[in-house]
């Protein structure tokens, strides 16, 4: 949601927030907590949530697009987010053929919108691979959120591991989360 209100905000630039996860409701109330105000983005037609929880099993895969599809049209969004792919996926699908098939339909779908779309994959912790092993090759790039426990204290960090057409850091960064959503260390986190 902070890369869509921001983009709002700073650019007018439209967003769809689609989710597999919560509803509507809880995710506006978990949104004010943050100092982003969605509600006013809403009103302005600047930012959409579509709460696709209850969605119908496999009859429901082309409607869930179709009705994504239409949203981002009426809202002319330029920035989609999807959370999560994997909760989207165990919904409607029952195996990983099933699973990775329907991911390479999903990508296509994702170019047609004409949207930057960010794909949300959720990892227990002590996890190292991506969802079912296959949807980090589907994309054009990665940046990976972890936590981890240390000696003291747990340690939020962030990596880009791939990011396809351009240079990026392969450093390790600690990150926070805080009343203006993710902030970033300056400086990457030192060798241990």
């Amino acid at each position: 949601m902070q890369f869509l209100c921001k983009n709002a905000i700073e650019q007018g630039r439209p967003g769809t927030f689609v989710s597999f996860v919560e509803n509507g409701a809880k995710l506006r109330r978990n949104f004010a907590r943050f100092n982003w105000d969605v509600r006013s983005l809403e009103k302005k037609g600047l930012v959409s949530i579509l709460d696709l929880i209850q969605s119908p099993k496999r009859k429901g895969i082309e409607a869930n697009f179709n009705f994504i599809m239409d949203q981002i049209e009426l809202t002319e969004s330029k920035g989609l987010v999807i959370d999560s792919l994997n909760a989207m996926m165990v919904s409607l699908l029952g195996n990983k053929a099933e699973a990775r098939s329907f991911a390479g339909l999903t990508k296509k779908f994702l170019e047609t919108t004409g949207c930057t779309a960010l794909l949300i994959q959720e990892l227990p912790w002590a996890r190292t691979d991506f969802g079912l092993g296959f949807e980090e090759f589907l994309v054009d790039g990665v940046i990976a959120l972890d936590t981890t426990i240390g000696s003291t204290r747990v340690r939020r960090q962030l990596f880009i591991p791939k990011m396809r057409g351009t240079n990026h850091s392969l450093d390790l960064f600690d990150y926070n989360i805080a009343s203006e959503g993710i902030t970033i260390a300056q400086l990457p986190l030192s060798n241990m």
